[in-house]
């Protein structure tokens, strides 16, 4: 998904950092809050970054965002694969209107575990869409949804799911 295409959907971030790769590509980390606290500076824990490389999105949360620092300072970073070494997304999707959105990702022959690591994301997904509040008090659970769909054919997992907000 292209970056624009972000920034329409998620809105402007809360803060961003870019760099440039080992083989001049654009890096760009936008930070978007996902819990709600009052007063005082917002610590870490209550952001999510998002990662654009080369104008893509190419993932979301702290587990990717700190592989890929880290990938990015251990070895040379490839412009036509996503930083991920895990699965790369193919397609993303969100409605804010319907609060419904769409993810695929290629699983390189490992169906199961890419199901695992999507379906962990969506709750990220979810909870950047939105302060995750529960009956007044935060919640550091993520957000929560359910999964509409999901098929696996030609080795792309797609799942849509639903934000419960």
């Amino acid at each position: 998904m292209p970056k624009k295409d972000v920034l329409d959907i998620m809105g402007k971030p809360y803060s961003r950092e870019s760099s440039t790769g080992l083989n001049g590509e654009s890096v760009d980390y936008l930070f978007y809050l996902t819990q709600y606290r009052d007063g005082g500076s917002i610590p870490e824990s209550d952001k999510t970054p998002v990662c654009i490389f080369n104008g893509i999105l190419t993932g979301w949360g702290w587990d990717f965002y700190n592989r890929a620092k880290r990938d990015q300072s251990n070895r040379r970073a490839r412009s036509e694969v996503a930083i991920t070494k895990d699965f790369k997304i193919i397609h993303f999707h969100y409605d804010d209107a319907t609060k419904k959105g769409v993810i695929s990702v290629r699983t390189y022959g490992r169906g199961i575990k890419c199901r695992e690591w999507l379906v962990k994301n969506i709750g990220a997904i979810c909870s950047s869409k939105n302060v995750t509040l529960q009956a007044g008090s935060e919640s550091k659970k993520g957000g929560r949804y359910r999964i509409l769909s999901e098929k696996i054919e030609n080795d792309i997992l797609t799942v849509q799911f639903e934000s419960a907000w």
